[in-house]
């Protein structure tokens, strides 16, 4: 019998978003339940809260990228991937525009790279040493939408990423079938909420997977976290997750 056990990998989004959640997650780090945290190049409080968790003793491994094209004030000001005062779409709204051709790769790719270079300055000035997050994710899951995933494995594999969060969530993975990934269409998107978000996220990440893997990155084994956000998140639900992840590997909880 193998001997080998789940190791689990919590991580924590939005770092930087704002001064309560960084400070809660700087807390649940210092306390061992959260082993990493993505961060927000355009949160309100991002440069701050990294001096904060260096002051506090994280280590700067244990921060990642938490790639944003959906919510805020874009780094790169007005793009197609922005109103006409430079804030982004929100998820529907991009992915709307994506589906109506009007987002262009090239924006896609300068606000990735100004985020990954804005996170790379902030964590060297804090950490007073060169860093750069290796490990990454999306807002929104953004990452693992179809039409733009390959641009974004592109970017991030020349950036220097060696691993990506893939959000196939073992309570959708465990399901009979399995939600499938159907065209979307415009009436799809203005009923893109709750489960049916979720849904599609999953089925979307497990077609992005091949993508990263082909571009070099790694992934954890299984993941969990989609149907356990806010209130539904209890610990019957967590235990529930974990029962239906392999018995070994790298499990991340979101």
């Amino acid at each position: 019998m193998s001997s080998q056990k789940k190791q689990l990998l919590v991580v924590a989004d939005d770092f930087g978003v704002n001064k309560h959640r960084s400070h809660g997650i700087i807390e649940l780090m210092k306390k061992g339940v959260v082993t990493s945290a993505s961060v927000l190049a355009n949160g309100e409080c991002t440069s701050q809260y990294l001096k904060v968790a260096r002051d506090e003793n994280i280590e700067s491994t244990q921060f990642g990228a938490h790639l944003n094209l959906t919510e805020g004030i874009a780094l790169t000001g007005h793009s197609s991937l922005t109103d006409e005062n430079g804030r982004m779409l929100g998820k529907v709204g991009l992915r709307k525009h994506i589906l109506q051709n009007k987002i262009l790769p090239e924006d896609i790719k300068r606000e990735i790279h100004a985020q990954v270079s804005f996170l790379q300055k902030a964590l060297t000035a804090a950490y007073e040493e060169p860093v750069s997050p290796t490990h990454f994710d999306g807002h929104n899951h953004m990452h693992t939408i179809p039409e733009i995933v390959e641009i974004i494995s592109t970017v991030v594999s020349e950036l220097g990423f060696k691993s990506v969060r893939i959000p196939n969530d073992v309570y959708y993975t465990s399901m009979e079938p399995l939600p499938e990934l159907v065209p979307a269409n415009s009436d799809f998107e203005d009923n893109l909420s709750g489960a049916i978000f979720h849904k599609r996220v999953a089925a979307e990440a497990r077609s992005a997977a091949s993508i990263y893997k082909a571009a070099g990155l790694s992934c954890p084994d299984s993941f969990f976290g989609l149907t356990l956000m806010g209130d539904n998140c209890s610990q019957d639900g967590i235990e529930a997750a974990l029962t239906l992840c392999p018995d070994s590997g790298i499990v991340e909880v979101m």
